[in-house]
């Protein structure tokens, strides 16, 4: 059955607005979509721009799983966004879409889409309830970001925010069936490495994000804590989801959180 959808003319955070709707008794499933975020929120505590016409949703749902492992779930956000993104496209799937660790979808090396998962425990102690924060530029991307941006429509893609809900749920559940409470997490990492960058890609990674350097779901395994930009190329993800960075010396570096900027997008 299609996902509930309460579509809302503004509010200050869609994240914010499900984690109210938790904390009043809500368990899911279900889509908060606004046409106007007055305080939206990115990765990191950073302020997320509210063009016309994108897509700003919040699907809360209940996740069999442990907080251990919860941070895999920024890469099948990634890979739900992707899917819905091409099934919608079709024929005319947009060209150079791909995702970049640890929670961005590009259109080659431009930013289209961000993506913040927040979760909590599950009042009935069966593991979490999620909100899987979407950002997908449709229509507008945002200005003055000092980074490339995308929208869908200057790809030739044409779709409003409520149409996008409906395969957005249904590829979100589809990968959560296949990712088992971690237990198929290998599933999920070849699948997100099929939709990213070649191995052997340039990239820099920022670890220098504040006092705690984490994601939205707490991935807490420190590497280089407070250093960088660390330049390398691209070796993959570990076991984990950790991303894998080949320095000039060879030696691999694990990363578990950072900012990462492709290289010819900083030139």
């Amino acid at each position: 059955m299609p996902i509930p959808v309460d579509h809302l003319a503004s509010i200050d955070s869609t994240n914010v607005e499900a984690m109210r709707r938790i904390a009043g008794g809500d368990r899911g499933p279900r889509w908060i979509i606004a046409d106007e975020q007055t305080a939206g929120r990115g990765r990191s505590g950073r302020a997320w721009a509210s063009e016309p016409g994108n897509f700003y949703g919040s699907l809360i749902l209940p996740v069999a799983g442990r907080p251990a492992v919860a941070h895999h779930l920024s890469l099948l956000m990634g890979i739900a966004v992707y899917d819905a993104i091409v099934s919608i496209a079709g024929a005319s799937a947009v060209s150079g879409l791909r995702l970049k660790w640890p929670n961005d979808v590009l259109i080659g090396q431009a930013k289209l889409c961000g993506l913040l998962p927040e979760s909590t425990n599950h009042p009935d102690g069966t593991g979490l309830l999620v909100v899987f924060g979407i950002g997908i530029n449709l229509i507008t991307p945002p200005v003055d970001l000092g980074r490339p941006v995308a929208a869908l429509a200057d790809h030739g893609l044409s779709v409003t925010p409520d149409e996008m809900a409906a395969p957005l749920g249904t590829w979100m559940l589809h990968w959560l069936s296949l990712w088992r409470a971690g237990e198929g997490f290998d599933v999920i990492r070849s699948a997100w490495l099929e939709r990213a960058g070649a191995r052997g890609e340039p990239m820099q990674v920022n670890t220098g994000l504040g006092s705690t350097g984490r994601t939205g779901l707490g991935n807490t395994g420190l590497a280089s804590q407070g250093a960088g930009p660390i330049s390398g190329t691209f070796d993959g993800l570990d076991r984990d989801g950790a991303l894998l960075l080949r320095l000039e010396t060879g030696h691999v570096q694990r990363f578990t959180y950072g900012d990462v900027t492709l290289a010819a997008a900083a030139e």
